[in-house]
């Protein structure tokens, strides 16, 4: 990497970590925040995995980090580590760091849908929702790039040079394996994507006599057992205990009839369907029309919009299956002309065996967390922008920058309203306390949320929520509920 572009990097991402910052600075705490730092202070650092979650995020911020919770100290280290999952999924999706002004475009337009699509307060502000999801996706990124790195080597034909055995490197890969356990306890779902991927690189490998280096299946073997670990763990055993009804165990799937089965899979696979699926799926669309030269008249347009419109309704309603069988027959079309576009074929089939893997959630996954799959669509609608972006150099950058400006704008917005609401919610405590009252009743219209931009609930009109009890035993009041 030559000083051009270590400033280049340093300078993009030091405007995106000032970004966040400000951001995060304007962001209030919210709900399970103010459980969590209870938590902190009175819990023993593992408490939370033997009683509710393993995710390795919330065991490091209901053990420690939510200490900081109202603090700005938690606002620059949530900054630095989204800084870190912008760089990290960058290096990940490209293989390389930033070189020049279409990567810089690349990378705005994928904030740009984060931003606006990717409920940014719930993931990339809210404190206990950072650290569940944030901080668990930079885990499992900083894991994977050095097997996208040594597996671009193999695309691209290079050697790969042989590690010496000295300290030093004994000494990575021990680090290595230790980041590889932390990894394997982020994420239940991307976890089982992560094993099932590197156990296909370890086949293909297999297969075409490619040796590999003893760091992978250490850290194949370092990932596993963190995984396991965090499915082992009773607190999420019992969370799915809780969440019962919404949950659908592998000895109840096998269970069930044929039909079903069938069934709760094509549920799933509709569960599938979001706004960065949409966006998604009008991107490629457009890409395919314009890659196979179609010349389109007017009507053209028309039908093709009709039917994007008919492919979403089928996806979000009857049988995502269906439309999902169509885009892959659309991605080999292209594949077969350039095998660039395998490279979307493997990415979204792994999409869709994240929504298989999801099947037993009978309602669907959060929003939040369908965003965290979603960033795999994400990359296809990157790696389309970098397509385009050879013949439509200028329109892609004014596109991407503009969206990047409205949508900081945007985000800027809900974090100065929500800053605001949670502020008056304070002071309508403190009055009501001065007043006497313990039993505190705040105005319905002092509440703000965004339904793009958090996806959790506030405090509920019943007193006895368990989101009411944590903020009436923070604020030291006998309850509190909303009129």
């Amino acid at each position: 990497m030559n000083c051009k572009t270590k400033y280049l990097n340093i300078s993009v991402f030091s405007i995106l970590f000032i970004i966040l910052l400000f951001l995060n600075l304007l962001y209030p705490a919210q709900t399970d925040d103010y459980a969590l730092y209870q938590k902190a202070l009175n819990d023993n650092f593992l408490s939370t995995y033997f009683e509710w979650n393993g995710r390795i995020g919330e065991i490091l911020f209901a053990g420690y980090f939510a200490k900081f919770a109202f603090s700005p100290i938690f606002d620059i280290i949530n900054a630095i580590i989204g800084t870190a999952f912008l760089f990290f999924g960058f290096i990940l999706c490209f293989a390389r760091v930033i070189k020049d002004k279409s990567d810089i475009a690349l990378l705005a337009l994928w904030f740009a849908i984060l931003g606006f699509f990717g409920y940014f307060g719930s993931i990339f502000l809210w404190g206990a929702g950072s650290a569940n999801y944030l901080w668990g996706v930079t885990l499992i990124f900083a894991f994977c790039i050095p097997y996208r790195l040594f597996w671009n080597q193999i695309y691209n034909n290079n050697n790969i040079q042989k590690t010496s055995h000295n300290l030093w490197i004994n000494f990575a890969y021990f680090i290595f394996v230790f980041l590889a356990f932390l990894a394997g306890m982020a994420s239940e779902f991307i976890g089982v994507m992560v094993i099932f991927v590197i156990t296909l690189s370890f086949i293909y490998a297999t297969y075409h006599k490619i040796s590999l280096p003893f760091w992978q299946f250490f850290g194949f073997f370092g990932f596993v057992a963190g995984w396991i670990t965090l499915y082992l763990s009773p607190g999420s055993n019992k969370r799915v205990e809780t969440v019962g009804s919404d949950f659908m165990s592998l000895s109840e799937f096998f269970d069930i009839s044929f039909l079903d089965k069938i069934i709760t899979l094509n549920q799933a696979l509709n569960h599938n369907y979001s706004d960065i699926f949409v966006i998604f799926l009008i991107s490629f669309s457009i890409f395919y029309i314009l890659k196979n030269d179609i010349k389109f008249k007017f009507y053209h347009w028309i039908i093709a919009i009709l039917s994007i419109v008919i492919a979403m309704v089928f996806a979000k309603h009857i049988c995502a299956g269906v439309v999902f069988v169509l885009i892959l027959w659309m991605m080999r079309n292209l594949a077969t002309k350039d095998r660039f576009y395998y490279i979307f074929i493997a990415l979204f089939l792994l999409w869709i065996f994240m929504g298989i893997v999801l099947f037993g959630l009978v309602n669907g996954v959060p929003k939040r967390t369908s965003v965290v799959r979603d960033i795999v669509l994400m990359a296809i609608i990157i790696l389309i922008a970098k397509e385009l972006y050879k013949i439509y150099g200028r329109k892609i950058s004014f596109i991407s920058f503009s969206l990047f400006i409205c949508s900081v704008i945007l985000l800027s917005y809900h974090s100065y309203k929500t800053n605001l609401s949670q502020k008056a919610i304070n002071q309508e405590i403190i009055e009501q306390k001065i007043a006497g009252k313990n039993n505190i009743m705040i105005p319905k219209n002092l509440i703000y949320k965004s339904k793009k931009f958090i996806d959790f609930g506030n405090i509920q009109q019943d007193s006895q929520h368990w989101i009411n009890k944590t903020v009436s035993k923070y604020h030291n009041i006998e309850s509190i509920s909303v009129k």
